[in-house]
């Protein structure tokens, strides 16, 4: 999986479509998809590049990419579709954070974080707010 830092502390799932397009070898640069998209990424408020899950298929539809909403992470192959998961952060509902998952073991998520620089990191089950799969249309 590609790892993409996002450009801002609020772009983070813009960065995760690009991890996954980079991932299925598609150029993309979720800084310009975001300026060039502000009506779905809060352009002119202070928190430009965040995303509403309001606007989450809209945006992904906008790259090509089929959004769905799921019931559970754990039911599709984690390689064959991009799985993105809605998270609050440190089990916090004021922080909302997008990730792409890699594996679920015994509870816990390895999961890309574009937040920090190495984006790799580790989550419980319990954060999860909602899960999306991704897939070409």
């Amino acid at each position: 999986m590609t790892i993409v830092s996002q450009y801002n502390k609020y772009a983070c799932f813009a960065a995760c479509l690009e991890s996954f397009l980079r991932d299925i070898g598609r150029d993309f640069d979720h800084d310009k998809f975001v300026k060039a998209n502000l009506d779905l990424f809060c352009g002119g408020q202070d928190i430009e590049g965040c995303c509403n899950s309001v606007n989450f298929i809209e945006a992904a539809d906008r790259v090509g990419i089929v959004l769905e909403f799921l019931q559970s992470p754990a039911t599709f192959e984690l390689f064959k579709y991009g799985i993105l998961l809605h998270l609050h952060w440190n089990a916090d509902s004021a922080q909302n954070h997008c990730v792409r998952l890699q594996t679920i073991e015994n509870g816990e998520l390895s999961i890309i974080n574009p937040l920090k620089s190495d984006s790799l990191d580790k989550a419980p089950e319990s954060w999860i707010r909602g899960a999306m799969k991704l897939s070409l249309k």
